[in-house]
């Protein structure tokens, strides 16, 4: 059941979308185009734990004959088998089992209206701590997660326990083609450009292959996994209970994809159900494989390789082709593409990419789905002499002031060294400035000593560093800034004449603290801290 990773879950409404990512601890999913998702608001989060087994929850387990609810309060509800049994105030069964047939439900695990809710029934965002997704076949349930439609409002339960509210009318921003696949009313997006509507009533449950995922595990041979869901009236979910049926050894049969509709079924239900279909998949558990006995199919657009991070990943047939260009960051290593655990790389898009060392600053994301995950902040963690370096996602959200640190975007970019409540430094493309770390700035922190960020033309923002012989990036020993503008911006040569022309004293000056990490001998860098630091000077008055 627990076997997802990542998985990107996507909704478009009016050819946008609102982004919700699943987690699972099998596979490792890094990078999802358009899988299912909405990009928007969630609000009214609550973190949902399983039915609990009736054999196990009741100080009094009577299956099958349990006592009468009159009188009583009920309290919640458990789970046995394929059947639901409410449970009173004082742990015992009453009030009958209440059996889900096959297929997927809505359960409300707790309260006087404990058991199967009926959707369209009314609003759940009142009662979310309670809501979660069984699905079912004749004889079991399990949990499982996706998405249900109550009435115009749309509901993400999540594999994290989060049942949450989606507001899909909260959209702002039309999607990348990457994510445009479909329009005017909410979508399901089964791979790029390919979608099928959001079910609603009155529709047949149907089985569909989540498709067109980039997976990378450390089973060198499930980069062409994918995932069944599941439709019914008013949800999709996750079909963890989708097996390939079996012949009479025992040995697995394949299942039947077809690429005009996204349907997955046994072959021998596409004979009367569906169009000619190629390729064919094995599946467990909702996870299905391409068959290594299946023909070549007629198009390999859904089965192209992953493309590789290094040269070297090439001799293993894994992966083929460049990434675009732009930085990724692997927290996992995976040998299919030769990217290392824990590592930022940098792309040039038309050639294979290298290692970025010491990464410390953010850098916009080339995986990304949404604002939320829009840049990688980099930082530095440890002690001097042994410093490590990780990064995580972050967001760009839109705001207006620094309520912790990170960047916010209010038509320029801003970065917040904190939470001040004061507007963030505004940052320019192309251009470098002064930063105080006199308090933690990603893991560097030194008194009265500032670093240089630079922000290039794609807005990605860098500490700058000493390089590993000891030289500085630049060779400048002092950089100027104008003070009067909030900002520290260093003024360049080229831009001096602003400052110099008009009032000297609105200049800063910054020299490059060497003492800070050189040895005065062989200048080599003490400690391993590579980091360019710069002190305040100030001059007396003549």
């Amino acid at each position: 059941m627990n076997k997802l990773k990542n998985l990107t879950l996507s909704l478009q409404n009016e050819c946008n979308s609102i982004s919700i990512k699943f987690q699972h601890s099998l596979f490792k999913f890094f990078r999802i185009n358009s899988i299912f998702g909405i990009k928007g608001n969630l609000t009214s989060s609550a973190v949902v734990e399983d039915l609990v087994d009736c054999s196990t929850a009741m100080s009094d387990w009577n299956e099958g004959s349990p006592t009468p609810c009159t009188g009583s309060t009920i309290a919640s509800c458990c789970i046995e088998g394929n059947k639901l049994y409410k449970i009173n105030s004082e742990d015992t069964t009453c009030g009958g089992e209440e059996t889900l047939s096959a297929g997927i439900h809505v359960i409300n695990k707790a309260g006087t209206n404990s058991g199967e809710l009926t959707l369209g029934s009314g609003d759940y965002t009142d009662n979310l701590s309670n809501i979660l997704l069984y699905i079912c076949d004749s004889d079991t349930c399990t949990r499982t997660y996706g998405y249900i439609k109550d009435g115009t409002n749309y509901y993400s339960i999540l594999l994290d326990g989060n049942t949450k509210l989606v507001d899909a009318a909260a959209i702002t921003t039309t999607p990348s083609s990457a994510t445009d696949c479909g329009s005017n009313i909410v979508y399901l997006c089964l791979k790029k450009d390919f979608s099928i509507a959001f079910p609603g009533t009155g529709i047949t449950s149907a089985n569909y292959l989540m498709d067109k995922v980039d997976t990378v595990t450390s089973d060198d041979e499930t980069h062409n996994v994918k995932v069944v869901m599941t439709t019914a009236e008013n949800v999709v979910a996750f079909n963890n209970l989708y097996e390939s049926g079996k012949d009479n050894d025992d040995n697995k049969l394949e299942e039947c994809y077809d690429s005009t509709t996204g349907e997955i079924m046994a072959s021998n239900d596409n004979i009367c159900n569906g169009a000619e279909c190629d390729p064919y998949y094995k599946c467990t558990e909702g996870l299905c494989e391409l068959s290594t006995e299946t023909a070549i199919p007629r198009s390999l657009e859904d089965e192209v390789k992953p493309k590789c991070v290094t040269e070297e990943a090439v001799a293993g047939n894994k992966c083929e082709g460049h990434l675009a260009a732009g930085y990724y960051y692997y927290s996992v290593a995976d040998t299919n593409i030769g990217a290392e655990a824990t590592t930022l790389y940098t792309c040039p898009g038309d050639g294979y990419c290298e290692k970025v060392d010491r990464p410390i600053g953010y850098y916009v994301n080339a995986l990304t789905t949404d604002a939320s995950d829009a840049y990688l902040a980099c930082s530095r963690g440890g002690t001097e002499g042994s410093y490590t370096y990780s990064c995580a996602t972050t967001s760009n959200n839109n705001g207006s002031s620094c309520s912790a640190a990170g960047l916010y975007t209010n038509t320029n970019l801003f970065l917040c060294l904190g939470n001040t409540g004061a507007a963030g430094i505004q940052l320019a493309d192309s251009s470098s400035y002064l930063v105080s770390v006199a308090s933690d700035f990603l893991g560097i922190e030194k008194a009265a000593n500032f670093v240089v960020i630079k922000v290039d033309a794609s807005k990605n923002i860098t500490v700058q560093q000493y390089k590993d012989n000891g030289e500085s990036e630049d060779g400048v020993r002092y950089k100027y800034t104008d003070n009067t503008d909030g900002t520290n911006k260093i003024i360049t040569r080229d831009s001096k004449d602003a400052i110099c022309n008009e009032n000297i004293s609105k200049m800063s000056e910054f020299k490059r603290n060497f003492a800070a990490n050189h040895d005065t001998t062989d200048d080599s860098i003490i400690g391993k801290d590579y980091v360019e630091y710069f002190e305040a000077v100030t001059r007396k008055a003549n």
